[in-house]
């Protein structure tokens, strides 16, 4: 579960940091599978959380995304995530009650 939520995550914030370059749009050959399958779950996951209103960090992204990919421990503990993964999903049942 622990590595479905930092999947969902880590693909969810990739995305939201693509679109904080307002200025300028980058442009980015999703030509392999592996671009696409990424671009997909970033595109799916950032729509979700953006509807909770979550501002993310940068520089925290970037580091969750180099640990995962380096295969290093989370920098959270399990109960850690699992409380954060609690309270994100609070904030889309009280957003979709409005």
């Amino acid at each position: 579960m622990i590595k479905k939520i930092v999947f969902t995550t880590i693909f969810t914030t990739t995305f939201l940091l693509a679109g904080c370059n307002t200025e300028e749009t980058v442009k980015m050959e999703l030509d392999t599978i592996d671009k696409k399958v990424s671009y997909m779950f970033a595109f799916g996951s950032a729509s979700q959380v953006q509807d909770a209103g979550i501002t993310f960090d940068v520089d925290v992204v970037r580091q969750a995304i180099e640990d995962a990919n380096s295969g290093r421990e989370p920098r959270l503990s399990i109960e850690e995530m699992q409380a954060a993964h609690n309270a994100f999903k609070l904030m889309q049942l009280e957003g979709n009650e409005n």
